[in-house]
């Protein structure tokens, strides 16, 4: 089983990790609440377990992908993890005569059971699939004067004008697009996206007792 060239250098340090390190991130990982936006799982995760940011970052990344796969091929999760070792040792990121049994044996715990990284594993890739993922909006608010036949006299009436840029992602690629707006079209955005937020908060509020809700905050 080939491994991507950018999981490489974290399945490597994470092998390499004591087994006292592994066992608090181990916990960290599945014990975390868990979140609606990875980057906000990765915070709690790295104050939690003490652990370098971005190094975790990476770590992260590398899980998420694994993990992804191992849903999306059906295949067993004790299978996967020895294809993966036979793989590191094969490129000899760790070497043969040792006993890799910990870092597997906590690789297994975090992908095997539904906590709370495996929820926010699933969290992210319910929200990426789609063509495209929404990133930043803005808006822009311009003056436009309207004047008579003779431009040198003053403007005879006037235009406020909004331009909205959404920002988004399209098969990893950022792009945006633009749209002409009044306040009428601005109204109709307020009042679709307050409707949207009310119905949001009337299912939670049904189905609070029943459901966990994934925080966006951090």
């Amino acid at each position: 089983m080939p491994i991507p060239e950018s999981s490489r250098e974290p399945l490597e340090k994470f092998f390499h990790y004591s087994p006292e390190r592994i066992r608090v991130l181990t916990a960290a990982l599945t014990k975390t609440k868990p979140r609606f936006r990875i980057e906000n799982f990765a915070q709690d995760v790295t104050k939690k377990a003490q652990i370098d940011s971005s190094e975790f970052s990476e770590l992260l990344t590398t899980l998420t992908g694994m993990y992804l796969a191992i849903e999306q091929s059906g295949i067993d999760i004790e299978d996967f993890l020895q294809a993966v070792v036979d793989e590191m040792i094969g490129d000899k990121l760790i070497e043969v005569d040792q006993n890799w049994e910990v870092p597997k044996k906590a690789l297994f715990e975090i992908f095997a059971t539904p906590n709370a990284f495996v929820i926010s594993a699933k969290a992210v890739d319910i929200m990426t699939a789609h063509q495209r993922q929404f990133t930043t909006v803005r808006t822009f608010t311009d003056l436009r004067p309207i004047y008579g036949p003779d431009v040198s006299k003053r403007p005879v009436a006037a235009l406020i004008l909004h331009k909205l840029q959404v920002n988004y992602l399209e098969n990893g690629e950022s792009k945006q697009i633009f749209f002409a707006l009044d306040r009428h079209d601005l109204l109709k955005f307020q009042d679709v996206l307050e409707r949207a937020l009310q119905k949001g908060q009337t299912l939670q509020s049904t189905l609070k007792d029943s459901v966990m809700f994934l925080e966006d905050q951090p």
